[in-house]
């Protein structure tokens, strides 16, 4: 009866660490393992869905997609440890501007990100885009005793209830970006239908 009793143990102990092992691991599946954000393959998901309830219910529905403004160069002169905490401390800005539980952030590549924002115009859009450019632009990186400063430029459109889908949401909100970029960057530019 005793060494049943271990042996129970022991398996029920086994089960615990493999679902907390499975856990952690589907964890990591969809997120960035730099930034902490979500990742690609969680915002390819999830903007389905997204885009779907919002034509279902007929709401709205936002997206943004941010460039840190002249990355290359910045990693060019401080180096690839000052990049990655140039991101990470972007990240971590651009996550703390978000108030709203249904609203999240991505990393979709590089030094680019991906906000989504259900339930949301493209008024509203353009004052929460507007905020994290602020939020961003006011917060110093701290790198080898020096505080340097990064800006964004962001690029906005918001979903039309025809045929839209993620790739066509998320071409839109890029040209709007790169609109951003040519007005002289630090900014936000809306798509235009």
């Amino acid at each position: 009866m005793v060494l049943l009793c271990a042996l129970l143990w022991e398996v029920n102990r086994l089960y615990v660490a493999t679902q907390r092992a499975n856990e952690s691991l589907y964890q990591q599946s969809f997120k960035d393992t730099l930034t902490g954000l979500f990742n690609r393959r969680y915002l390819e998901s999830q903007l389905a869905i997204h885009i779907d309830h919002a034509k279902r219910h007929k709401e709205p529905l936002c997206l943004l997609v941010l460039d840190v403004d002249h990355f290359k160069a910045f990693n060019d002169q401080h180096g690839h440890l000052a990049g990655d905490d140039c991101l990470v401390t972007v990240a971590k800005q651009l996550e703390q501007s978000l108030y709203r539980p249904a609203d999240f952030i991505a990393r979709y590549g590089g030094e680019e990100f991906i906000v989504v924002l259900p339930h949301t115009d493209a008024k509203d859009g353009m004052q929460i885009a507007e905020r994290l450019r602020l939020n961003v632009s006011a917060e110093k990186i701290e790198y080898q005793g020096q505080l340097l400063s990064v800006t964004i430029s962001i690029g906005c459109a918001v979903l039309r209830h025809s045929e839209e889908t993620a790739q066509s949401l998320l071409i839109a909100a890029d040209s709007a970006l790169y609109q951003a970029k040519a007005a002289g960057r630090n900014c936000v530019k809306v798509a235009v239908d």
